[in-house]
């Protein structure tokens, strides 16, 4: 891979650019900043609120995209505006909850800019809050919200017991941590989003770098040009990975981007200007 060629690089976070506090460190959004000057396009691709996504591009002081809620949403950080808007039925979402009370699952349900949990008790609200800094939790009634994604909680080895069934009732799960189960409503995925995405912006996918770790990375990891696994990636990332790099615990990626990334000669940047903002997805 020539670093010449690369016109995006898109990010998972949790397990990816996020330390073990799920926070993305003060060296990993410097090493973000570096990107627009080098002529390539940053973008979030995350199972995080769109705010949350959005917010890292803005503590780097860059302009970029945020593919969140696993697909569901995009927006450009320069103003926050959706490009991408596909909320989850209400019948798969009443489905979604009473398989999680069958099997006696902790349910979370992603709304635009909030995540709504059954109660405040428990490690799953605590995970989350650490994971959408700034974003609310709310304690409601799950099955009145307008769903753009529903993640299930539960021990890795309940987890692994449940792979079969749950996959089984809906195939779009995905194994995102060994903690959690989540989906977005059909079509709605990491994948083709980031794909109408870059087609819009004018970069062929095998000019973009993608870094993730989790289950709910493999399928976008597989359709861009250089997938990167972490080194505390899930086997399944780690399998068909390009380059396999550090921990995420080490700021592995930010130290990827500083070996790599030249910012003395400045490429022009790919995609529409700051100042006219455009539609890179074509509207929601």
């Amino acid at each position: 891979m020539s670093i010449d060629t690369i016109r995006a690089m898109a990010f998972d976070v949790d397990g990816t650019i996020a330390g073990e506090d799920s926070q993305v460190s003060s060296r990993t959004l410097r090493a973000l900043a570096l990107l627009p000057r080098a002529g390539i396009v940053p973008v979030i691709v995350t199972g995080r609120l769109l705010p949350a996504a959005l917010s890292i591009l803005r503590d780097s002081h860059v302009d970029g995209y945020a593919v969140a809620c696993n697909g569901a949403v995009c927006a450009r950080s320069c103003d926050g505006r959706l490009l991408a808007r596909t909320p989850m039925p209400s019948q798969m979402l009443n489905d979604l909850l009473d398989a999680s009370d069958r099997f006696s699952l902790v349910p979370s349900v992603f709304s635009l800019e909030e995540i709504a949990v059954p109660d405040d008790q428990g490690p799953s609200p605590d995970f989350l809050a650490l994971s959408n800094p700034g974003c609310p939790l709310a304690v409601r009634d799950l099955r009145t919200c307008e769903a753009f994604k529903v993640m299930f909680w539960g021990r890795p080895g309940r987890l692994d017991e449940l792979s079969g069934p749950l996959r089984h009732r809906f195939p779009s799960l995905e194994r995102s941590l060994p903690e959690f189960f989540e989906t977005s409503a059909p079509g709605a995925n990491k994948a083709d989003t980031l794909l109408a995405l870059l087609s819009r912006l004018g970069i062929p996918p095998e000019h973009c770098v993608g870094f993730g770790d989790g289950g709910n990375d493999v399928r976008w990891l597989r359709v861009i040009g250089h997938p990167i696994a972490m080194g505390n990636a899930r086997p399944e990332v780690i399998a068909f990975a390009e380059e396999v790099v550090g921990d995420h615990r080490d700021d592995a990626v930010a130290r990827w981007i500083e070996d790599r990334v030249e910012v003395g000669t400045e490429r022009p940047a790919t995609g529409p200007s700051p100042r006219n903002p455009g539609d890179p997805t074509g509207g929601s």
